[in-house]
């Protein structure tokens, strides 16, 4: 919208500078009235919209219309015609332009192929301004012509002879995206004489070239692979280069001058190995004693490593089990605290895994209930005090039932009594939706017999298995 205020004021001031010449009598109508400005941009705007469409491609005719029929509008008012004029020009514009996004849509449908090969061209980096781009954009520009001129099968048979063309610029454009370097590095090494000097490594450079353009030929999207290979070719090119200087530098050397150069070459590797001096030896054993060396610190340094990850490892394991016994020795002195919260009747505390089990016997629901009573509200407050002192934990709320009743209803009941426990510490701010969850046992789980009054109220139980995060 920036873009189009400023296209559009650029215009209005041109088109005030044109009009500072005109009479003063007509000082009057110098100025562009609200309406017209407002069609003005909002022409603007749909031309800006057509044209990031490449409607000028797509239907070249319609839009020379309308391109045409804004240059009139504009004259208009730098004519200083009456209003309505202007608009009707302006109007007649917009409907030109409207009618070439439409003649768009469709060809873009029918010559889909082509549009896709030309935008690829260009994605692959293309030169749009070349000879031969050009070209096949005027070709692409005459199919749209077929179908603007009610023509479509025409252009239909016309056009893969054109989405070849760019399928073929399309993939130029990623050979030299991607090989450029390489041949101008393979020019270099011919400048330097290596088709003379070093014609073995200089033909296997052009053999990879070869090779990897036949690749880029069949595979042109699998643009993983192609990097892959095209960094091979380049260190091939590299090394024929380098070759090709070393032959040259040798041609200029006597033959001792050669060996005596290889020579400091392998003496300095080997003091930078701390090896006894070794130049008493051909080449072949220098060569052999070096790598020999190498092996062992390699073997020596694979062993070292090894030893270094199994104490590591012991290191670690020794670490996790002291913590281990830390948190437990925490959460024991912590236990001992928790008891001292409740008496014998309301709730049994006890460990079980690295697990706080958190018995509630003081909440026993009379049979058939699952809400929370009043008298279970002065527990329910300590045991909010006990989850806050094991820190941020995960809490599940375990229902259960005595095994009065029908085995189904005594499941949902369970789980209703475990979730009314779970909302009630979630409103309290004692845990959270995140942090807790619950579970119904039905009369599965009996802590007590069924067969008494006094063992069937300790069934009607809520259990907090309590799991501390930050111990």
């Amino acid at each position: 919208m920036k873009t189009l205020n400023i296209t559009v004021f650029v215009l209005i001031f041109v088109l005030s500078l044109a009009g500072c010449s005109s009479s003063k009598n007509k000082a009057a109508k110098k100025s562009i009235s609200p309406e017209v400005k407002a069609q003005l941009e909002k022409l603007e705007g749909i031309f800006q919209v057509a044209e990031s469409k490449d409607v000028q491609i797509l239907a070249p005719n319609w839009y020379k219309k309308a391109a045409n029929g804004k240059k009139l509008s504009m004259k208009l008012i730098q004519q200083k015609e009456q209003d309505d004029i202007i608009l009707t020009s302006i109007l007649e514009t917009e409907n030109q332009i409207k009618k070439a996004i439409e003649i768009h849509t469709q060809a873009a449908t029918i010559l889909a192929n082509t549009v896709d090969a030309r935008k690829d061209a260009l994605k692959a980096g293309a030169d749009p301004k070349t000879d031969n781009f050009q070209k096949y954009t005027d070709e692409l520009k005459y199919l749209s012509l077929l179908i603007e001129g009610d023509r479509t099968l025409d252009a239909q048979k016309n056009m893969p002879s054109v989405t070849t063309a760019f399928r073929k610029i399309e993939l130029t454009a990623i050979k030299k995206k991607n090989l450029d370097h390489i041949r101008k590095m393979i020019e270099q090494n011919i400048k330097l004489g290596a088709e003379d000097i070093a014609p073995k490594t200089h033909s296997s450079a052009i053999a990879a070239l070869k090779n990897v353009e036949e690749y880029i030929e069949g595979e042109r999207y699998n643009e993983s692979e192609i990097s892959n290979r095209v960094n091979e070719v380049f260190f091939i090119a590299q090394r024929a280069v380098n070759i090709t200087i070393n032959c040259k530098q040798l041609k200029n050397e006597t033959p001792e001058d050669s060996v005596l150069r290889f020579e400091r070459i392998l003496t300095e590797i080997s003091s930078k190995l701390e090896i006894a001096d070794i130049r008493n030896k051909n080449f072949s054993k220098q060569k052999d004693e070096i790598n020999s060396y190498i092996a062992s610190l390699f073997r020596a340094g694979v062993n070292e490593a090894r030893e270094k990850h199994k104490l590591a490892d012991k290191v670690q394991g020794l670490q996790t089990e002291v913590r281990s016994l830390s948190d437990k020795e925490q959460i024991r002195q912590l236990l001992d605290s928790i008891h001292n919260d409740f008496s014998i009747s309301e709730a049994e505390v006890y460990l079980q895994n690295d697990r706080v089990i958190l018995r509630l016997f003081g909440i026993s629901f009379p049979s058939g209930v699952w809400g929370i009573l009043p008298e279970h509200e002065g527990l329910l407050t300590r045991v909010g005090s006990v989850v806050k002192k094991l820190g941020k934990s995960i809490i599940i709320v375990e229902g259960h039932t005595d095994a009065i009743g029908e085995e189904q209803k005594n499941q949902i009941l369970s789980e209703k009594r475990a979730n009314s426990i779970r909302d009630y510490l979630i409103k309290s701010g004692i845990s959270t939706n995140e942090r807790s969850s619950f579970i119904g046992y039905g009369h599965g789980r009996p802590i007590a017999t069924n067969r008494s009054e006094g063992g069937r109220k300790k069934n009607r139980r809520i259990d907090l298995v309590i799991n501390p995060l930050e111990l």
